[in-house]
């Protein structure tokens, strides 16, 4: 409402291109679900963290050409919706490398649904959503379809790190590609 119809079209298309970075780490996921029940079931902690940690970084590697892939061709990817569409090579951009920093934290939310973290995982999505709607209402009319893209990283990096602060703190499992030994 705040930036009108067209610009909302033209940041719904960087939106949908920075997927192409969630897209590996949702795939990623699915699969490590399972796996960490299994091992955490047996209170294989060491074996959780191997998997977390070695999941970890392959989605991290995983989307790293993508987001470098947007980095120097953003402007094309937008243009191919039309010349109007390049005001969104920005946004596009942000939203990228914010979704490769969420790689790097990790699968945290995941992990913490699969091993007793629910309530934890519940409070870090309504905090971020929170602060998007905040940031969203400051970052908007100062900078418009940027200011979103800037609202929507700095909440879901938020969320991402306050679930990756409580799978450290109640669980002993760090969720990120910094952990030392795998």
């Amino acid at each position: 409402a705040v930036i009108g119809d067209e610009a909302v079209g033209i940041y719904n298309i960087a939106c949908r291109g920075s997927e192409f970075v969630m897209f590996v780490i949702i795939a990623f996921d699915i699969a490590l679900s399972p796996l960490i029940v299994s091992e955490y079931q047996k209170d294989d902690l060491v074996k959780v963290q191997g998997l977390v940690t070695k999941s970890a970084r392959f989605v991290f590697l995983m989307t790293l050409p993508i987001v470098i892939f947007f980095i120097f061709f953003n402007n094309w990817f937008m243009g191919l919706f039309g010349h109007t569409f390049l005001l969104g090579a920005t946004p596009l951009l942000i939203l990228c490398i914010s979704r490769l920093v969420y790689s790097a934290i990790g699968s945290a939310g995941v992990i913490l649904n699969m091993i007793g973290g629910e309530k934890n995982t519940a409070i870090g999505v309504a905090v971020g959503a929170v602060l998007n709607v905040i940031l969203n209402a400051i970052f908007i009319p100062k900078w418009g379809m940027t200011g979103a893209a800037l609202a929507t990283s700095i909440s879901m990096i938020t969320w991402n790190g306050l679930h990756c602060y409580w799978c450290i703190k109640k669980f002993n499992i760090n969720p990120t590609i910094f952990r030392l030994s795998s």
